[in-house]
């Protein structure tokens, strides 16, 4: 179960996805089976290394806007609906009641989330969430403040005591992220063990902890000595694990074992706006990589244009070019790679093992 999180083409190889494969190789039309959505750019907390601080600007989804939003993903067969942000997904007004409505229409749900409202929609979280991960970053109340300034009353103690609380009646995952920071004269790689260690006693399924990227998606570079406290880090947070416990390193943390932490691409399409997409209040977007930058922009969904029809019409497709625009490390490049062998005829369908993975969220 825990492997198959960040397993992405095994996900796309299930019985699942086979249809749209099918239809991705014979070049027909096809649309995003996985939405992530930013209902709102507001947030409570003051990151100072947040690459969307630029965004949060205030601005939520109109609700008429959202529900419809919703009805027409559910009539499109789309697969899973990640809230994310932008700012801060539960602050969008009446969070349980948008997260009851899209399972009501059948939509598997993840939610990304600092975790400070889990207390407010608890039971609507744990009922209809495949999965929660959440931004903590740190191991103490004391650490928490400095990497994410706020003024949030005891905000740590209750991201911790909402994690736990979600933890005893979840249905679905639940995470916690740990954001690598070295900056300000701040650093948190000594925290990992205690963070994690907490992370287990809370009832998490996993540990997750990833690097740091600049306002234009690169990774950032850390100190041998930083590196070096992660890696011995790594091997004593191994001992913690159990089958109900994991520790998750994402592929972008091997980039810190070579000489170069970019990630050159030879082609100039991306298929993946294909199968993915972001949804925000200022228009939709082909990934959250390129989130807030408007001549990436599909267009906006409103009482003229419904998500499909901005597909329909979308330039979008020609004028992205990953070779020029995505040398940054992309934690979907094997997807890219796949599906173009899928078009090449590299990889036939009707040949391809079918994946027992149930996780949708690809």
């Amino acid at each position: 179960m825990f492997n198959d999180i960040l397993n992405y083409n095994d996900k796309l190889s299930s019985a699942t996805y086979r249809k749209w494969l099918s239809d991705f190789a014979d070049s027909k039309r096809v649309y995003p089976q996985i939405i992530e959505l930013d209902p709102t750019t507001n947030c409570m907390l003051a990151c100072p290394e947040c690459i969307s601080a630029e965004l949060l600007n205030g601005k939520s989804i109109p609700k008429e806007i959202m529900y419809s939003m919703i009805d027409n993903f559910s009539e499109h067969n789309v697969k899973g609906l990640i809230f994310i942000g932008g700012g801060e997904p539960l602050m969008y007004p009446r969070f349980g009641s948008l997260l009851n409505y899209a399972a009501s229409k059948g939509l598997k749900n993840g939610i990304t989330t600092n975790g400070v409202l889990i207390d407010k929609y608890l039971e609507s979280i744990a009922k209809n969430a495949a999965w929660v991960r959440v931004s903590v970053d740190s191991s103490n109340a004391s650490s928490f403040q400095i990497a994410r300034p706020n003024r949030v009353p005891n905000v740590f103690d209750r991201i911790i005591n909402g994690m736990r609380e979600l933890a005893k009646i979840k249905t679905g995952l639940l995470g916690y992220s740990f954001l690598l920071l070295e900056t300000r004269g701040f650093s948190n790689a000594k925290e990992l063990y205690d963070a994690a260690s907490l992370a287990k006693e809370i009832g998490c399924d996993y540990f997750e902890y990833k690097p740091m990227v600049d306002g234009m998606h690169f990774l950032t570079k850390y100190s041998d000595e930083f590196l070096n406290t992660v890696w011995e880090m790594q091997d004593k947070m191994k001992t913690l694990e159990t089958d109900d416990f994991k520790i998750m390193m994402p592929q972008s943390m091997e980039m810190y074992r070579k000489d170069n932490l970019n990630q050159p691409k030879n082609y100039h399409e991306c298929p993946l706006i294909k199968l993915r997409s972001l949804v925000t209040p200022t228009g939709v977007y082909p990934c959250p990589y390129k989130r807030g930058q408007l001549k990436y922009s599909l267009g906006n969904i409103d009482e003229n244009n419904d998500f499909y029809s901005l597909f329909d019409k979308s330039g979008v497709y020609e004028h992205l070019d990953p070779s020029r625009d995505c040398q940054f490390y992309c934690i979907r490049n094997d997807i890219n790679e796949f599906l173009f062998n899928l078009l090449s005829g590299d990889i036939k369908v009707d040949e391809l093992p079918v994946s027992s993975i149930k996780d949708v969220f690809v």
